[in-house]
């Protein structure tokens, strides 16, 4: 079984342009909406619908790139990081993994400023549509504003948008 190792490089995109390097990504937690139904008691379903959806980007030190994402506008962030891959055979290969998001910053980043200690910026982006690819392959695309709800390419929510 294949082993995957730790995130050897990340870089955060706005727009196609690079906003920061050895960046700290948190990717979106994306939570189902569920509905409990009857049986042998109770149970729930879960609906192709999702909670608000966030991500947040880290970085440490000011710098004028990175707050370009601030804005209550949508704005197109890529972000992208190498993930190191540990074979059977012992040989190590990286991949290369990106997250497209369209969203909106949510916050000015604020902190603590002290002497001798690094500042740690973290912008919170309100998320409309979610795409994930892991080695060229993609693996999620949520898209709220257009009812789209795709896992490893099956659109869960194609069904009901035909019925509408």
């Amino acid at each position: 079984m294949e082993k995957y190792g730790p995130t050897v490089k990340t870089k955060a995109l706005i727009e196609g342009k690079p906003i920061a390097e050895d960046v700290t990504i948190s990717l979106p937690e994306v939570n189902f909406k569920t509905v409990e139904v009857a049986g042998l008691g109770s149970m729930e379903v879960v609906l192709p619908l999702t909670d608000p959806i966030e991500a947040t980007v880290h970085q440490i030190g000011c710098d004028y790139g990175f707050y370009k994402a601030l804005g209550i506008k949508n704005t197109k962030f890529e972000l992208r990081w190498v993930e190191n891959k540990l074979k059977n055979s012992g040989e190590q290969k990286n991949i290369s993994c990106k997250a497209f998001i369209t969203g909106t910053a949510k916050n000015i980043p604020g902190g603590d400023l002290a002497p001798g200690e690094s500042f740690d910026n973290a912008i919170n982006i309100s998320v409309k549509r979610y795409q994930k690819f892991i080695d060229g392959k993609e693996t999620v695309l949520i898209d709220k504003m257009n009812g789209i709800c795709k896992l490893n390419g099956k659109d869960y929510a194609k069904e009901i948008n035909s019925l509408i």
